[in-house]
């Protein structure tokens, strides 16, 4: 699984760092590495998101539960 966030669609860009390039490089990555099956594309972290100053944030992991267990916030 992949996840891009950004702040367009339905949210509220209050950053100047939202021209949409890298969620645009990051997905065409991803569909060269999976889809057309080119292993030296780069596809990007797993998760990766832009906060409201426009500082990029990623990661490798992605805590996503496998079974039918209720995630809980506290």
């Amino acid at each position: 699984m992949k996840v891009i966030w950004y702040c367009g669609g339905h949210g509220a860009c209050l950053s100047s760092n939202n021209t949409g390039e890298v969620n645009i490089d990051r997905t065409l990555g991803w569909l060269d590495h999976y889809v057309k099956g080119d292993k030296t594309a780069d596809p990007g972290p797993t998760f990766e998101y832009v906060d409201q100053t426009g500082q990029f944030w990623a990661s490798d992991t992605y805590p996503v539960r496998t079974d039918d267990t209720p995630l809980t916030a506290v």
